[in-house]
């Protein structure tokens, strides 16, 4: 019992001092508040969304905000959009963490073996990579959604495809750096595998800049996301979608501005929040830049 509360007061000593350093930084804590905002949003839509999503009603079409019984108004086919805005919350969350999961393993793969093996291997993969990067990423991403099909799956995959490069490069450049390092250096003198050195040396300090750069690859994924479904290529109706919701309300921003400007402030505060939260923890493990910010 002694030996788990001398524990349990260790434990505490070490995460009030990492605590204290995220709640005095304010990118890191106003990121986390959004990006929390709007999990507990897509969480909790089952109880705190006030109409069904889906449910039409051209009678209503086109209601102003502050309307008695529809906070948000309502779209171009009488759906609530607050309702709307509150499960779509989900995909946009889905669309925007899970490329960017998948794109790193891969990415971060390919640059992990390419900066440490160097020679050949590293040649072929930087011009793989070279090869991706001559295209404009949206363009891009439009052309593997538009040949593989409409649909969320077709997205993520156009998404995937598009942002391996990105990390890739991205830890590449950390690993060449990491392989000079003295400890590295001994590591091979001591006779240690290449599969050891990568996994106990190398890769803990490539998780920092990937976590740092994987948060703020979210936040692009959230735009680029919201801009396969404006063109038709995301998820399809009747899913409740902020990037279909945005396109749906495009025709009526004379006379309904509102059904396409709730959407599109919804994308950039989950965009923002997710660039923020990246910030902060960029600031809380650079010790550099902490004494920097304050």
């Amino acid at each position: 019992m002694t030996d788990f509360a001398s524990t349990t007061e260790k434990d505490r000593a070490r995460l009030l001092p990492v605590l204290r350093r995220s709640l005095g930084n304010t990118s890191f804590t106003i990121g986390f508040t959004l990006v929390s905002i709007v999990v507990l949003a897509a969480i909790l839509a089952d109880f705190i969304a006030p109409h069904d999503p889906n449910f039409a009603n051209p009678v209503i079409r086109y209601t102003p905000p502050l309307t008695d019984g529809y906070l948000l108004g309502t779209d171009e086919l009488g759906r609530d959009i607050l309702s709307r805005l509150i499960y779509g919350a989900r995909m946009a969350l889905v669309v925007a963490i899970f490329p960017t999961i998948i794109a790193l393993c891969i990415g971060g793969l390919l640059g992990l073996i390419a900066g440490y093996a160097g020679s050949i291997c590293d040649t072929v993969v930087m011009r793989y990579f070279d090869i991706m990067f001559a295209f404009p990423g949206i363009l891009l991403a439009l052309g593997i959604s538009a040949a593989i099909g409409p649909g969320l799956n077709s997205m993520i995959i156009a998404m995937v495809v598009v942002t391996i490069p990105e990390f890739g490069r991205i830890i590449r450049g950390v690993v060449l750096g990491v392989r000079e390092e003295l400890f590295v250096e001994a590591a091979h003198v001591l006779g240690y595998s290449h599969t050891r050195i990568l996994l106990r040396h190398v890769l803990p300090n490539v998780l920092g800049p990937a976590l740092i750069y994987g948060t703020l690859q979210t936040g692009r994924n959230v735009i680029l996301a919201a801009s396969l479904s404006f063109l038709g290529l995301g998820t399809q109706p009747p899913t409740p979608d902020w990037g279909q919701m945005l396109s749906g309300g495009r025709t009526a921003l004379a006379t309904a501005g509102h059904v396409a400007t709730i959407p599109g402030l919804a994308i950039v505060f989950l965009a923002v929040g997710f660039n923020l939260l990246g910030d902060g923890i960029r600031d809380l493990l650079d010790p550099r830049a902490r004494r920097g910010g304050n």
